[in-house]
């Protein structure tokens, strides 16, 4: 029903813009197609039914789909430009899936900014999971990429370690623990999303940060509160009752047979063989099942502390992002909120507790002072007014808000149809409301009156800046 609603909605929204469009000009160009489909869904075919419906001739590009399906919306991998031959390098020893966060290698390659170890305690950025940092002999290492079968080490600055010599890698712990408590977190948000949703809510993306991590979920429709609360209650409820994560390498056919095809979370690419993400419950009930090359929290289920969504919003037509903090990164939300919340309980002079209740007494006490204002403001406006009773012509500075002088003003022409009243204030705002009787128009004595200024109006009011 709401995929209908939408696309009659779609048509109709659609059907009003080509018509506005085949109204100027019977020729689209074939940039203008691109940008019709990409911002409303407007494709050639809809444009040609609409002006044959007008019996209105227009002229389309040349194979007119062609822009459109080989245009930038296909989404491309990120270039990181890494420009040395790895072909005659053997392929790394990886340490990082032992929890290895330090380790003496020895330099196989080294030039500039790139250096390559026989064996790397460095997690390289794959499955949505930025690289680890770190130093290599206490030089910055700033981010790490597999080209092949090689993990290249990318410095902050250039540095040449002579080839054949051993070195220390130390990766930045603390926040290696950053991304594996989001990682794992990632799983059992889409697992509950999956749980909460549907079955059809597949991840379409991901990532995972120190500061905050992001799913992307395939839905029908716009993530209500309501369903925010309950994803993020499962995942909370989960981990509170005790969890355990597993990492195995399996076959393909067998990770199937046992999980089914719900591994390929993110569309992951099946191999001969692959590394299945297990998290179950402590009755070893099955929670979620991922092939996934990422690191995890394996045997360290406590990094995940709590999870909190932060955010959600959807990024395009059938996909909603849900953003996240869990572990120390959710530690650091609570402690930067909890110090903005008091700061602001002592700007109200209240206690944390009851700010919200004190809150709401200064707004009931701003709104009675606004209402008061304005009747004070009213009165004195009547006031002013009479004192210009029977001058049909008025152009005076009074030291007052905009809509002041318009209400002063309005009660002005009220007492005398004849009048034309010219108010300005100090910050420069003038207006001008001619009476119906007066037999002259606003914009135009204001021109007159008043030379040098910028703004417009019509035969009744106008109004503008002076110069």
């Amino acid at each position: 029903k709401i995929e209908e609603e939408r696309y009659r909605r779609t048509n109709e929204n659609a059907k009003k813009i080509i018509e506005t469009l085949i109204a100027k000009k019977n020729k689209i160009e074939r940039n203008e197609l691109k940008t019709l489909y990409e911002s409303n869904g407007i494709t050639p075919d809809m444009i040609v039914a609409v002006a044959q419906d007008k019996n209105v001739s227009v002229e389309l590009p040349d194979n007119p789909y062609l822009n459109i399906v080989t245009s930038d919306m296909v989404k491309k991998e990120r270039e990181k430009g890494i420009e040395i031959n790895t072909s005659n390098l053997p392929e790394t020893i990886p340490l990082y899936y032992d929890f290895a966060t330090n380790a003496r290698a020895k330099i196989l390659y080294s030039e500039g900014k790139y250096v390559v170890l026989d064996k790397t305690p460095f997690y390289p950025e794959g499955g949505g999971q930025v690289a680890d940092t770190g130093t290599i002999n206490g030089f910055a290492v700033e981010d790490v990429q597999k080209v092949g079968k090689v993990i290249v080490h990318i410095l902050k600055e250039p540095h040449k370690f002579e080839e054949g010599s051993f070195v220390e890698a130390q990766v930045d712990v603390k926040r290696r623990q950053r991304l594996i408590a989001h990682h794992t977190a990632t799983h059992l948000i889409s697992a509950a999303a999956r749980l909460v949703l549907g079955k059809h809510a597949w991840q379409e993306g991901a990532k995972k940060e120190p500061e905050k991590a992001h799913i992307d979920i395939a839905h029908y429709d716009k993530l209500s509160e309501e369903e925010v609360e309950k994803i993020e209650n499962q995942v909370n409820e989960w981990i509170l009752n005790g969890i355990r994560v597993k990492a195995q390498v399996m076959k393909r056919s067998e990770a199937e047979g046992r999980f089914g095809f719900a591994i390929y979370q993110g569309h992951g690419v099946p191999a001969s063989e692959m590394r299945i993400i297990t998290i179950t419950d402590l009755d070893n009930n099955l929670i979620d099942a991922e092939a996934c090359g990422g690191l995890h929290a394996v045997g360290k289920e406590q990094m995940l502390g709590i999870v909190k969504i932060i955010n959600t919003y959807r990024i395009h037509d059938g996909v909603d992002r849900i953003e996240f903090v869990a572990g120390p990164a959710a530690l650091d939300m609570f402690r930067k909120e909890h110090k903005e919340l008091q700061h602001i309980a002592t700007a109200l002079n209240a206690e944390i507790s009851n700010a919200e209740s004190r809150l709401d007494e200064l707004k009931k006490a701003k709104e009675a002072a606004e209402k008061l204002l304005k009747t004070n403001n009213e009165a004195m406006a009547q006031l002013l007014a009479e004192s210009y009773k029977g001058k049909n012509e008025i152009n005076e500075t009074i030291d007052a808000s905009k809509d002041f002088l318009i209400s002063m003003a309005n009660r002005i022409v009220l007492g005398n149809k004849k009048a034309v009243v010219i108010l300005k204030n100090k910050k420069g705002e003038v207006i001008c409301i001619a009476g119906p009787e007066s037999g002259k128009k606003a914009i135009e004595v204001l021109k007159e009156k008043v030379k040098r200024f910028k703004g417009g109006g019509g035969d009744r009011f106008a109004e503008g800046m002076l110069v």
